[in-house]
């Protein structure tokens, strides 16, 4: 018997990066599900209730951050726990301190991480859980 898959939502805007982490995410035995905007993101929640984890970037389609999106997650009932591991370009320190002050799990400059360090974090966060 297979163990279940963990569903991992990659919420990113730049196609490129989508393939690549789902790539990634893929040969490491997760399933996938993309979106490039918050409004996309939230869409996918609803209709999808076994994600088990968010990837979020803080630049995505729209108007709307990938800040914004973890407020609204988090001002839910329903997806107030989900654990969220930002990825972005976005450095700073007040950027960070206010993804980790509204419960992201984990923030990562993706130019200062390798793809497969956070792929591994993420597969231990979950084996955890």
């Amino acid at each position: 018997m297979q163990p279940k898959q963990s569903t991992i939502l990659v919420v990113e805007d730049e196609a490129p990066l989508i393939r690549a982490i789902s790539a990634k995410l893929t040969r490491e035995g997760f399933s996938i599900l993309t979106a490039s905007s918050v409004d996309q993101a939230l869409e996918q929640l609803e209709q999808n209730p076994n994600v088990e984890c968010i990837w979020l970037d803080h630049y995505l389609l729209s108007s709307k951050s990938g800040l914004d999106f973890l407020q609204e997650i988090r001002s839910s009932e329903q997806w107030r726990n989900m654990p969220v591991f930002v990825v972005t370009n976005t450095g700073g320190e007040e950027k960070k301190s206010t993804y980790m002050r509204l419960g992201a799990t984990r923030y990562y400059i993706k130019s200062d991480n390798r793809l497969d360090a956070i792929v591994k974090d993420v597969q231990d966060y979950i084996k955890k859980q």
